[in-house]
C-alpha cells in the first residue's frame, strides 16, 4: 500500500499539530508520513515547539513572503496527498488562496480546513456579545458575525475543501455542514510539562485563601473586562476569603500578545483553586481542560444552545455574568468542604478529549478511514 503523505499547516493555535502528529503516527505507523509547516512560530519564551518548516512571515517583506511561499508550494503540490490547514491559513498568501485551492483540485489533493474561532468569526461580534450579555437591555444592533474576508474564506472552503472541521460548537452556526472536532489533550504530555515547569513554592499568589485565576489569551473575546470587574468586587467584599490574580495585571512586556508565558501559566494553575475561563463564546477551551487536569475548579459560560454537545458528568461549573459572583462563592464552599472530586474531572478529560474519543473524527478529516 502506498504511503499517504500529510501536511499540517500553516499556523498552530492551541498546539494541535504535534498532538495530531503523535496520535496519527502511533496509529498508522509507516502507512503515513506527516510534515509540519508554519508561517508564524510562537516565541520560545512563550512556548517551545518545533516544526519541520518554520517561516516567520511577519519578519519578511512582501516580496520575500511571496517567494518563500511559492517555492514551498511548488514542492508541496507534488510531495503531499493530504493538506490539513488550521485557522484558515494556507501555504500561499490570502490573495492567492482561491488559485491555490483550484490547483489542489486539479492535482486531486485532499484538502481539510480546520477553523478555531477568530479565523472564521468576526471578533467585533464577540465584543458586541460581551456587552449584550452584561447589559441585556443594551439596544445596539449586532455586527455581522463574519467580516467580508471571512465570508470569502468560508465560500472558498465550502467550494473546494473535501472536509471542514471546527473546534467549538458555536462555529457550526457559521458552517452547519462542518464537523465538530473537540480539543485533543495529551494528558501524559501535559503532566510531564506541568511537572517540569512548576514548583511547589508559590511564585504568584501570596496567601492561603481561596485563590481565583483569570488568565485570558484575548481579553475582549473572553469577556475579561466584566469578569475582572465582578471578581474584584467579590474579593474586595470578602478579602478575608479570596485572593485573585488577573494576568493582564502581571503583564511585563507591553509588546507581547500574551499576558503570561505558557510556563508561568502552568505555575498559576498549580497555585490556583478556581480558574475562570470565559463568559462570552459559550463553550470551554483548552485552558478549561488544562485547569481541570491541574486539579482546579473551573468556571465557564456554556450557552444552552450548545448543551447537546456536552458529555455526561460534565465537571465545569457553568455561569453567566449575572451569576458569576454567586457561582464563585458556591464553588469556594465546595473547595472548603473538600467536596469536589478532582480525580474524577481528570478522568472526564481523559475519556472525552483523548485519542480514543476523537480519533475517528480526525481520521475522517484526513481521509484515512480506508488506510
Amino acid at each position: 500500500m502506498k504511503q499517504k503523505k500529510i501536511l499540517f499547516a500553516a499556523v498552530d493555535i492551541g498546539w494541535r499539530i504535534n498532538r495530531y502528529k503523535k496520535l496519527l503516527k502511533r496509529k498508522h505507523k509507516s502507512a503515513i508520513s506527516i510534515t509540519s509547516f508554519v508561517k508564524y512560530k510562537v516565541p520560545a519564551s512563550q512556548f517551545k515547539a518545533s516544526y519541520d518548516y518554520e517561516f516567520n512571515y511577519q519578519e519578511l517583506n512582501q516580496i520575500l513572503q511571496w517567494s518563500k511561499s511559492l517555492s514551498f508550494f511548488s514542492k508541496a503540490i507534488f510531495r503531499y496527498d493530504v493538506f490539513h490547514f488550521f485557522s484558515g491559513e494556507t501555504i500561499l498568501t490570502r490573495k492567492l488562496r482561491k488559485l491555490e485551492f483550484i490547483i489542489y483540485r486539479i492535482f486531486n489533493k485532499f484538502v481539510s480546513m480546520h477553523f478555531v474561532g477568530s479565523d472564521i468569526r468576526n471578533p467585533e461580534y464577540l465584543y458586541w456579545k460581551a456587552e449584550k450579555l452584561f447589559h441585556p437591555e443594551w439596544d445596539v444592533s449586532a455586527p455581522k458575525i463574519q467580516q467580508q474576508w471571512q465570508l470569502k474564506l468560508k465560500e472558498d472552503s465550502l467550494r473546494f475543501a473535501n472536509k471542514i472541521v471546527v473546534s467549538t460548537p458555536d462555529l457550526l452556526e457559521i458552517i452547519p455542514s462542518a464537523k465538530y472536532l473537540p480539543i485533543l489533550m495529551d494528558h501524559q504530555e501535559f503532566e510531564s510539562s506541568f511537572s517540569e515547569h512548576t514548583s511547589e513554592k508559590d511564585k504568584f499568589f501570596n496567601t492561603q485563601k481561596i485563590r481565583i485565576l483569570h488568565a485570558p489569551s484575548n481579553t475582549k473575546t473572553k469577556g475579561s473586562k466584566y469578569i475582572d470587574l465582578i471578581v474584584k468586587e467579590l474579593v474586595n467584599n470578602q478579602n478575608h476569603r479570596f485572593e485573585y490574580i488577573y494576568t493582564p495585571d502581571l503583564k511585563a512586556n507591553s509588546n507581547s500578545l500574551y499576558s503570561v508565558n505558557r510556563y508561568d501559566l502552568f505555575q498559576l494553575y498549580r497555585e490556583a483553586d478556581i480558574v475562570i475561563d470565559q463568559m462570552v463564546i459559550g463553550w470551554y477551551g483548552q485552558q478549561s481542560l488544562e485547569a481541570l487536569l491541574s486539579k482546579n475548579a473551573v468556571v465557564c459560560y456554556i450557552d444552552p444552545l450548545y448543551s447537546d454537545h456536552l458529555k455526561d458528568n460534565f465537571p465545569i461549573f457553568n455561569a453567566s455574568f449575572d451569576k458569576l459572583s454567586k457561582r464563585v462563592e458556591e464553588v469556594a464552599s465546595l473547595i472548603e468542604e473538600k467536596a469536589i472530586d478532582f480525580n474524577s474531572q481528570i478522568e472526564w478529560v481523559k475519556e472525552n478529549h483523548s485519542e480514543k474519543a476523537l480519533y475517528e473524527t480526525l481520521e475522517t478529516a484526513l481521509n484515512l478511514r480506508s488506510s
